[in-house]
């Protein structure tokens, strides 16, 4: 029997804090520790409380109650990673506590996504449901508008993927059916989940079918269609422009051009995909600007 995961509207718990000077005492309970649920599901109910062994928390600092024009900052509680250890849930690095005053707004996930709060108001994320052999279940969960006052945080995580059984069953008695293959087509195998601050957690939005996954009656076609060859356009149009390029610079700023690409590659990974700017990018990027400084001075 075969299982396969699909993108379903689920709950996910998040924790946001903002940054704020005041701390309590350390010596009066004000730690922020967690704790988690893995609330029951007929959907894909593969990760549960007992078998969860880590996951990914991010709190955002907010002076009043959230809201949808609420602007999360980073800096209080960014990406941390929560693990399992002797039946309790412990993180590595710096003790956090609860900011004097304010609201702090938590956004968990398990296996760790990358939060977006680039707009207002409540954290997103893109997914994209991987093949069936590395497929793995998905939950998220948020707790919002926490304080001092809390106490141990138990984070309710809800399943954010569906899981899909397939079962044969013959009418005529005395008759064996074979199955040669299950063939699932035009599944929407992409979208961006965000967060609500409900016990669903939030919703997905935006679902698409990702090309990798289009599937052709003719092999020619998987090659010879729209996006392959609107590609294959883009790609030798660039390299034209390229080769254009180097007949008006001194050929001397050849090895400039060629490895400023990859710190366009940056910036525009960051603005157009969103994608995260980690530090060994930052620092890999960092080296090569040096580099070109050094080469052109």
């Amino acid at each position: 029997m075969k299982k396969i995961l699909l993108a379903v509207t689920a709950a996910l718990a998040i924790t946001s804090c903002s940054q704020n000077e005041e701390f309590e005492n350390v010596g009066q309970n004000a730690e922020i520790s967690f704790g988690t649920i893995v609330r029951n599901s007929t959907r894909a109910n593969i990760l549960t409380t007992d078998n969860m062994q880590t996951f990914t928390v991010s709190g955002y600092q907010t002076d009043a109650e959230m809201a949808e024009g609420t602007k999360l900052t980073t800096g209080f509680i960014d990406e941390l990673k929560v693990e399992k250890k002797d039946a309790k849930w412990v993180y590595e690095g710096d003790t956090f506590y609860w900011p004097y005053s304010g609201k702090v707004q938590f956004f968990g996930t398990s296996p760790a996504q990358s939060l977006n709060i680039n707009v207002a108001g409540y954290p997103t994320f893109d997914y994209t449901i991987k093949d069936v052999s590395a497929q793995e279940d998905l939950v998220a969960a948020n707790l919002i508008n926490k304080d001092k006052t809390s106490g141990e945080l138990i984070l309710p995580f809800q399943h954010l993927l569906t899981q899909v059984n397939f079962s044969i069953k013959g009418d005529t008695p005395g008759f064996t059916y074979t199955v040669t293959s299950i063939v699932l087509t035009d599944l929407q195998d992409k979208a961006t989940f965000k967060f609500d601050g409900t016990n669903a957690v939030g919703a997905w939005q935006g679902a698409t079918t990702s090309s990798a996954n289009i599937k052709y009656d003719n092999p020619l076609r998987e090659y010879l269609n729209w996006r392959v060859i609107l590609a294959y356009v883009m790609f030798f149009g660039i390299l034209l422009l390229n080769t254009w390029c180097y007949t008006k610079v001194d050929m001397r700023y050849g090895p400039v051009i060629d490895t400023a690409a990859y710190v366009f590659v940056l910036l525009l990974s960051r603005f157009i995909l969103n994608e995260k700017i980690t530090k060994g990018k930052l620092i890999g990027n960092l080296i090569i600007i040096a580099g070109i400084l050094v080469y052109t001075l």
